[in-house]
């Protein structure tokens, strides 16, 4: 169990929320706080302004960071990973494989978790095991997959850029702001127009090779039916992940959640913390050395180990090569 922080999320009115980049293999959550009995419905539904994307929730295992040699499944309902040797429609999917195409898997199942105090009430949302964090109901709300600063899915995003400084073009559509000074990367991939200027993920900001964009929620009609108690925080969870194909950095993939109050109460304690389940059992065929000569080795955990609140950027330990341990943690606030 990871601990990364702890902080006061303010009301909508208040804009605040708390973005928690994750340069790491695995991002897993678990929070002890029990669940109330209660929930409260926020979800809002509009037309969709832009092409029309796949669908909303991504359950066949299609999305799959693989520029790299570390393989990983990703959905939009807060399953990290593909809980293989499990019987289901995303289980075949590369789970955390390493090396590519060895069959070797290193995780069972991720997700993050979050809890908090509302109204002098502990709650907690989970993405795993339980999926109270999830996508919408809404067609938009399904994952973007960019490579190399163009949209590949959904289809219909031709015009969709994203360069980033300091490249030479960042401001993509060239808009600026009343004081004429240029706007940089102001879309979120997402199916919507961010900065209502007519236009969707014309200028969005391109980490990695590959980077794949999903937004959930904590309280979904869905995840009331199916866990009753359950009592939403009212979060909105911007999930990113991103991975290079290059050798020097293609050991890992990296994760960024951005977590927002969208309730009409203030969230005080608010913890994040995280945690992985490695895979269960060998997927066949057996391991083989990979194309850097070297072993895989499966990922260990570090149980209860704890951050203390209110830190600004973590450093952990990687050994390259030798299992999956983080690399480098970043948890930056921000507010209105």
């Amino acid at each position: 169990m990871t601990m990364i922080s702890s902080r006061s999320l303010t009301d909508r009115t208040g804009r605040a929320g708390t973005r928690i980049g994750l340069a790491l293999l695995v991002a897993t959550a678990l929070l002890s706080a029990t669940p109330a009995a209660a929930w409260v419905d926020l979800d809002e539904f509009g037309a969709h302004p832009g092409p029309v994307p796949d669908g909303s929730a991504v359950t066949d295992g299609s999305f799959v960071m693989n520029v790299g040699e570390l393989h990983m499944n990703i959905s939009n309902f807060g399953l990290i990973g593909s809980q293989t040797p499990a019987t289901c429609s995303w289980c075949d999917a590369p789970s955390a494989q390493w090396p590519a195409g060895s069959g070797v898997e290193y995780l069972w199942a991720a997700g993050l978790w979050v809890g908090g105090v509302v109204l002098g009430e502990r709650l907690v949302s989970t993405g795993q095991y339980e999926t109270e964090i999830r996508a919408r109901n809404e067609i938009a709300d399904t994952i973007y997959e960019a490579i190399s600063g163009r949209v590949t899915r959904p289809t219909g995003y031709a015009n969709a850029s994203g360069k980033r400084r300091p490249e030479s073009g960042a401001n993509d559509d060239d808009d600026r702001d009343f004081f004429g000074d240029p706007l940089y990367d102001e879309e979120t991939l997402n199916g919507y127009d961010d900065d209502e200027d007519g236009e969707i993920e014309e200028d969005f900001g391109q980490v990695g090779n590959q980077m794949m964009v999903c937004t959930m929620y904590d309280n979904t009609r869905l995840a009331s039916e199916q866990f009753p108690d359950h009592t939403a925080i009212n979060l909105k969870i911007v999930q990113k992940s991103f991975a290079w194909e290059n050798d020097d950095a293609d050991d890992f993939v990296a994760f960024e959640f951005e977590v927002t109050n969208v309730g009409v109460a203030a969230v005080d304690d608010v913890y994040r913390l995280l945690r992985r389940c490695r895979h269960r059992s060998p997927r066949p065929p057996r391991p083989r050395r990979g194309r850097h000569g070297r072993q895989p080795h499966p990922a260990r955990a570090r149980p209860r180990q704890q951050l203390g609140a209110g830190v600004r950027r973590l450093h952990v330990r990687q050994r390259r090569g030798r299992g999956f341990h983080p690399r480098l943690l970043r948890h930056r606030l921000f507010g209105p």
